[in-house]
């Protein structure tokens, strides 16, 4: 695939040369038209089997999926429509099944009418819109002002879990792992998947996975995505031995992804979805829980959109006779 569109543009695209089985996704790196990305090459069901991963890479069926942008490089002379018309060329190209895009909706902070922009400009080229929110905290102020903006509960905690015995370590044993996967219901190939690669440093650096411990028992669990400009928090859990020994690991897990966002350079660190609606008692202890640290409730849209529809309805198909073929299988036994 050319590395220029009109002398314009550039994509590294490296998916062809990556082995596609090794790796559950192919990051891709995108600049054009005033614009920067990062984004994941992805099995179109994401949480298929190995075979089906197999299959669907036979079948040359992906999704193009971008959580990191698009970002302004040059806000003079940058040309949103050019770029999303831009990414949906190269996915025709490589046969994708569809797109989804993720707008740089922490720079909502800094300027909230980036959003009616952004949602004219996908709208326009037949996106659909998909109401989402988060909780977003600016980190580039600083430890100070960042310690000022928590809640003052939160603050005490954090402060308190710092100078216990309490330590983080990046997430590589088995053990930790299986610990990890079975709380959060995860024990799926793809996910397995994904803690080995991110535990053997061999994600090109999107993933990063940490564990909490004290006195040696893991507590506490953080995994992050990172972008250019933000660091996103997903994958959190909690033993149940915490509680019991009402540990402040948790407390400690999260004031380490604030200090390693600084240390990775980012300027936002992303406590990933928010249902401020909810009257769930637990979901509304989660957002709860998520503000403490100071962050401000951000909403906006995810965009989507479908660019090789056959594809995506055969294998639709496909899956529908597999799962009627296999319980009628079990019926018979």
């Amino acid at each position: 695939m050319p590395s220029s569109l009109h002398g314009k543009t550039y994509w590294d695209l490296p998916y062809a040369t990556c082995g596609y089985l090794k790796l559950h996704a192919v990051k891709v790196d995108i600049a054009a038209y005033g614009f920067r990305s990062a984004g994941l090459l992805k099995s179109y069901f994401s949480r298929s089997s190995k075979f089906g991963n197999f299959l669907l890479d036979k079948l040359n069926l992906y999704r193009l999926e971008i959580p990191y942008g698009p970002v302004s490089e040059h806000e003079e002379g940058a040309c949103l429509r050019d770029w999303i018309s831009y990414v949906l060329l190269y996915a025709n190209r490589i046969s994708c099944g569809s797109v989804e895009i993720t707008p740089p909706y922490y720079e909502y902070l800094k300027d909230s009418g980036l959003a009616d922009k952004y949602d004219e400009a996908f709208s326009r080229e037949g996106f659909s819109l998909d109401r989402r929110h988060s909780i977003v905290l600016d980190v580039s102020q600083g430890e100070d002002a960042v310690f000022q903006k928590m809640h003052k509960e939160t603050r005490r905690k954090a402060r308190k879990s710092m100078q216990g015995s309490i330590t983080i370590e990046r997430l590589t044993s088995p053990e930790h792992i299986e610990q990890w996967m079975s709380i959060k219901g995860r024990n799926t190939w793809l996910n397995r998947s994904i803690m080995n690669e991110a535990a053997l440093n061999d994600d090109h650096g999107r993933y990063e996975y940490y564990v909490a411990l004290e006195d040696g028992v893991p507590l506490a669990w953080q995994g992050v995505r990172w972008g250019y400009e933000v660091g996103l928090l997903e994958g959190n859990a909690i033993s149940t031995q915490l509680r019991i020994k009402k540990s402040l690991a948790n407390y400690a897990l999260q004031m380490f992804m604030i200090n390693r966002a600084h240390e990775r350079g980012v300027r936002y660190l992303d406590w990933v979805g928010a249902d401020p609606d909810s009257e769930d008692p637990k979901l509304m202890g989660i957002l709860k829980f998520k503000k403490s640290w100071g962050g401000e409730l951000v909403s906006y849209n995810l965009y989507t959109k479908t660019v090789f529809g056959p594809k995506i309805l055969l294998v639709k198909c496909m899956r529908t006779v597999a799962r009627q073929v296999k319980e009628l299988l079990q019926k018979i036994t």
